[in-house]
C-alpha cells in the first residue's frame, strides 16, 4: 500500500520518523514510518487518552496483549515491531507488508474452490497460532488480510477492537463498514474470543466464494437493524457443484449462532479443511 504525503505532517512521532499517511479511520491514523534503526513500519496511532482511561484495566489488558503479540512469529501473521502508551497515545508499529488486500481481490470476482480452501487452511493455521499464544484478533475481515507478492496471506491490523475497548471509542462507524463479520454473541455485548474470530473467518470464506453481488445494507437504519440484516447468510449465492457442498458444511458450522456449536478451535477448522486440499 502506497503512502500519501500530506501538508503539516509531523516529521516525528515519539521515536518514529514519519514519511506519509497509509490510511485514516474512526480509530485513528496509520502512518508510513520508520524506527530509529531504519526499519519501515505501519504506525497505527490512537487518540490521546485521559488520565482515567490511561489507568483503566482495559488499557492494561491491551498493552499486555500487544506485548504477547510481539513474541508471535508466524508467516501468516504480521509482525508487531513495537507497541505501547506514548505520552497518552496508544500505538502499534507493525511491519510493512507489500501486498493486496482480500477486499480488493474479491472486487475482481469470487475465488475458485482450490484457492479458497488453501486460503482457509492458511488463515486457520495462523489463527490457531495466535489463539495458542493467548491473542484474539477481534477484527478478521477481507480488508485486514493481505496477499503478498509471493501469494502468502497475512493477517494484519491487530487490536482495533481492543483499542476501542481501551479508549472507550464508540465504533458505530466501523460497525457500518463490516457488520457481517461480527459474531452474534459480540453483537449482543459479549467479549471477543477465539470463537468469534472463527465466526469472522467463516464469514470471510463465505464472502470470498459467494457468487453475485454482495448484500446491500440500508444506509439509514438503526445500527442493530443493520447488524441483523448483515448477519443473514444467503446460501443461494454459494456454489453447489463438485466439492463446494463439503466446504459449505465446514463454513456453516463456523457460522453457527452459538459459539459452542462451532468447531472447538481454529486448529479443528484447519483439520476439517484438510480433506478438501488438492
Amino acid at each position: 500500500m502506497a503512502s500519501s504525503p500530506e501538508p503539516n505532517l509531523p516529521e516525528h512521532i515519539g521515536d518514529f520518523s514519519i514519511h506519509g499517511v497509509l490510511g485514516r479511520g474512526g480509530m485513528g491514523v496509520v502512518f508510513d514510518a520508520s524506527t530509529r534503526r531504519g526499519e519501515r513500519v505501519a504506525l497505527k496511532i490512537i487518540r490521546s487518552l485521559g488520565e482515567e482511561e490511561r489507568s483503566s484495566t482495559s488499557v492494561a489488558r491491551f498493552l499486555r496483549e500487544a506485548r504477547i503479540l510481539q513474541q508471535v512469529s508466524h508467516p501468516g501473521v504480521v509482525r508487531l515491531v513495537d507497541s505501547g502508551d506514548m505520552d497518552g497515545v496508544l500505538f502499534l508499529a507493525m511491519e510493512r507488508i507489500e501486498g493486496v488486500s482480500l477486499l480488493a481481490i474479491r472486487r475482481r470476482g469470487p475465488l475458485g474452490l482450490e484457492a479458497l480452501v488453501q486460503l482457509g487452511v492458511r488463515l486457520a493455521d495462523a489463527l490457531a497460532h495466535l489463539h495458542g499464544a493467548g491473542v484474539v484478533h477481534r477484527d478478521i475481515k477481507p480488508a485486514n488480510v493481505l496477499i503478498t507478492t509471493e501469494g502468502r496471506p497475512v493477517i494484519t491490523d491487530f487490536g482495533i477492537s481492543g483499542m476501542s475497548e481501551a479508549t472507550g471509542i464508540t465504533r458505530q462507524g466501523d460497525l457500518l463498514g463490516s457488520p457481517g463479520f461480527m459474531a452474534p454473541e459480540v453483537v449482543n455485548g459479549h467479549p471477543h474470543s477465539p470463537a468469534s474470530d472463527q465466526y469472522a473467518l467463516g464469514r470471510l470464506l463465505f464472502e470470498l466464494g459467494a457468487r453475485g453481488p454482495a448484500q446491500r445494507l440500508p444506509k439509514k437504519a438503526p445500527i442493530f437493524e443493520i447488524l441483523r440484516i448483515a448477519m443473514e447468510v444467503d446460501w443461494a449465492r454459494f456454489p453447489t457443484e463438485g466439492r463446494w457442498p463439503e466446504l459449505a458444511a465446514v463454513v456453516k458450522r463456523m457460522l453457527s449462532n452459538r459459539p459452542e456449536d462451532r468447531f472447538e478451535g481454529a486448529r479443528a477448522v484447519w483439520s476439517a479443511l484438510q480433506p478438501l486440499v488438492g
